[in-house]
């Protein structure tokens, strides 16, 4: 099927590219789980609470000035 000479390059380009794919897939889940960017994400949530209590602090006094 396939030519004798051929087959050690496909052996080789699969062994590569499946190392490759092992590499990435372990650099970006240290990456997402990294105990810094853990804590950025939970002040990130933190702040949000504040952004939307300001939010309705705004939508409640405009309203005030409707009536």
């Amino acid at each position: 099927m396939l030519d004798n000479s051929l087959v050690p390059q496909t052996v080789r380009n699969y062994i590569m590219v499946s190392a490759t794919v092992v590499f990435m897939s372990v650099g970006l889940t240290d990456l997402f789980y990294n105990p810094q960017r853990m804590g950025q994400q939970d002040r990130i949530n933190n702040y949000s609470d504040y952004a939307k209590a300001g939010m309705v602090f705004a939508t409640r006094s405009s309203l005030k000035g409707l009536k």
